[in-house]
């Protein structure tokens, strides 16, 4: 460990490690050491205790052999624990975004990226690296946020010889009273060497054993897309199989990620009567083979040389099984075009990391890579940013200009409208004919809420904030047009949302003295979403979901209510017309709709409000079929392509 005269308050540790934890308590005198257990990045036996008896569990057992030393460790509070944590974690995640940007703008390309030798297209692979570290770096920036909240200074950021760029760590810890601790693991080391080995010699065997002896005939599709989510274990189906419904005359094969075999139900899943493809029960290209192989002895080399996490061992060997699964799909099936998932579950919004992996194979075969935005974008967000793609489908204006001057690597944008009111052209049209004047049915829309291992944005104080606010604004309204029946549905995302709402005595109280029994979906996923804007008066939703929006766009009054007077975006801030800030704001919104989106914009946030986005986007494609720059994907980085396809 290197010598460090500086005096410390407290450390923070990226890594836990119970010998340099007694090392800095004996060499600095201090007490207090903070660790994050949610954290991805621990060692081998942090890990594994975490694997055999839950994080909970795990930490007690590493902290109570600590007190002999006279060492206080905690766990980085988040979520509910932390005043204003949702302001703290979005503001970490936009500053990340700009941090990465900065290195990028001083230091890219990374022309030393081993994942060149599987990704040739060099901005492919950049955007990759970069979307990689923006997902796992913000922790740091927030971490040493959430400490200075405590009232810390002289912060220790004590890492183990890390992967992540010199560069950006001065970036993260400039201006701040936070100091870089490297420390040194040789057992760990050892460790993530032994591991990758281990994984990287069965694979040189099992794919020797799938190697493809002769020349197979290869058949040829216009679309391929991903059938379940590759991150988590759901087994729904992905929101672009949700868009292949407008693809009927295309061609298009799906296919299932290595591992999510078990998952495949085909009851769940009957989008199309194809079966899909299992990548891992493919036959193996050689070319590609020898590829994986160079990569692997490249790969071992840089973890001798430079060191990293056992779980980023275990996510890039999962990124290099992905490189030789899909070369191989794209190979034998040469479909024209890859649609790609940035978000592909519902209810479980995981953030995907290798687009650039994706797009990079895709231009190695001639393949035109497609996306398509499905998340309201109402800050700088890290998730919105630093993906690749050759086409990606916008829904209007308004969304475009939050890309202006942001990072991301995306060639052409489509502005296709909004690809969820697709949904509603199965649904009747709202009556409003046979409503009653003095009734007025109110739909809510609350989003995910913070669980005990997972924090998020919306946190649990959030949460009851905007279900008391919405109470609180509907007994207001009663007692303004006490003439008006108000009837209140509220959409969750999940069946344990409801325990919280009616856990909390004040809104059981307002209930009861209003007489109001609210209507709970608890569907998981978008079930229901259509259905209940369908049948609404009037829309109220946390800031920001996207169900929210689907009702403004349907031309039914709607509002987001957030307690923050915060600038969020262009778009989402305290004097957006389509915002409220406090209970008076959804009052006047309820009673006479004061706030309301004009035209104009209305317009910038989808042009068409047709529920065609999907069948623009694939009429686009057939256009780029006919023409001549099929395969030339050399456009200018915010070039903008509208289709000719409105009617």
């Amino acid at each position: 460990m290197q010598k460090d005269k500086t005096t410390y308050s407290v450390f923070f540790m990226l890594q836990f490690s119970f010998v340099n934890t007694v090392s800095l308590r004996i060499r600095h005198q201090v007490k207090r050491f903070y660790i994050d257990i949610y954290n991805h990045e621990h060692g081998i036996f942090f890990s594994s205790l975490i694997r055999l008896f839950g994080y909970r569990n795990a930490f007690n057992l590493i902290r109570l052999p600590l007190h002999y030393f006279g060492i206080d460790l905690r766990c980085l509070p988040r979520g509910k624990h932390v005043k204003d944590y949702h302001l703290v974690n979005i503001n970490s995640r936009a500053a990340m975004v700009r941090y990465l940007n900065e290195y990028y703008q001083e230091y890219g390309p990374f022309e030393k990226n081993p994942f060149l030798i599987l990704v040739k297209d060099q901005k492919a692979c950049d955007a990759f690296y970069l979307k990689k570290l923006s997902l796992e770096m913000y922790k740091l920036v927030e971490a040493i946020s959430i400490l200075n909240k405590l009232g810390h200074s002289d912060i220790g950021l004590v890492l183990n010889e890390s992967r992540y760029p010199k560069e950006v760590l001065q970036k993260i810890i400039e201006n701040k009273k936070v100091s870089l601790i490297h420390t040194s693991g040789i057992l760990s080391k050892l460790g993530n060497l032994f591991i990758f080995l281990s994984l990287f010699l069965t694979d040189v065997v099992k794919f020797s054993l799938k190697l493809k002896i002769r020349k197979t005939q290869v058949q040829s599709v216009t679309l391929a897309c991903e059938q379940i989510s590759p991150i988590h274990n759901t087994g729904q189906v992905t929101h672009a199989n949700f868009i292949t419904q407008d693809a009927a005359d295309f061609d298009y094969i799906s296919y299932v990620y290595p591992g999510k075999k078990s998952l495949f139900k085909s009851s769940r899943n009957s989008f199309s009567k194809k079966k899909p493809i299992f990548l891992d029960t493919q036959k193996i290209y050689f070319s590609d083979y020898r590829l994986f192989l160079k990569f692997g002895l490249k790969f071992l080399w840089q973890l001798i040389v430079k060191p990293t996490s056992n779980y980023g061992i275990l996510k890039d060997h999962e990124h290099m099984l992905c490189f030789i699964y899909f070369a191989a799909l794209l190979k034998t099936y040469r479909p024209k075009f890859h649609c790609f998932n940035t978000f592909p579950d519902g209810s479980d919004v995981a953030t995907r990391n290798d687009s650039g992996l994706i797009t990079g194979i895709c231009r190695s075969h001639d393949v035109l890579s497609l996306s398509y935005q499905n998340r309201v974008i109402y800050y700088h967000d890290l998730h919105f940013f630093f993906d690749t793609f050759d086409y990606y489908g916008i829904w209007g204006n308004a969304w475009l200009k939050e890309y202006e001057g942001q990072p991301h690597f995306i060639k052409h944008f489509i502005i296709i409208g909004n690809v969820y009111l697709q949904r509603y052209r199965n649904i009747p049209p709202r009556k409003t004919k046979t409503h009653h004047a003095n009734s007025k049915h109110i739909v809510v829309f609350s989003s995910d809420i913070e669980l005990e291992n997972v924090s998020v944005h919306f946190t649990l104080d959030y949460a009851l904030q905007f279900f008391l606010a919405v109470i609180h604004a509907i007994s207001r309204a009663k007692k303004q047009r006490a003439d008006i029946d108000y009837k209140l549905t509220i959409k969750l995302k999940d069946k344990s949302h409801a325990a919280i709402f009616y856990s909390n005595q004040k809104i059981i109280n307002l209930l009861n003295e209003m007489d109001l029994i609210p209507t709970m979906i608890t569907d998981k996923r978008d079930s229901g979403v259509g259905e209940a804007i369908a049948s609404a008066d009037a829309v109220i939703s946390i800031g920001f979901t996207t169900p929210g929006l689907e009702a403004l766009l349907l031309d039914i009054p709607s509002m987001y209510f957030t307690p923050y007077q915060y600038n969020y975006n262009r778009l989402f801030s305290p004097k957006s017309p389509i915002v409220a800030t406090s209970v008076q704001d959804l009052v006047d919104f309820l009673v006479d709709s004061k706030k309301q989106a004009s035209k104009s914009i209305l317009e910038e946030l989808d042009p068409f409000r047709d529920g065609r986005a999907s069948e623009r986007l694939f009429q686009y494609c057939k256009e780029l079929q006919n023409s001549p720059i099929m395969h030339a994907t050399k456009g200018t980085s915010m070039q903008i392509d509208q289709p000719d396809y409105v009617e």
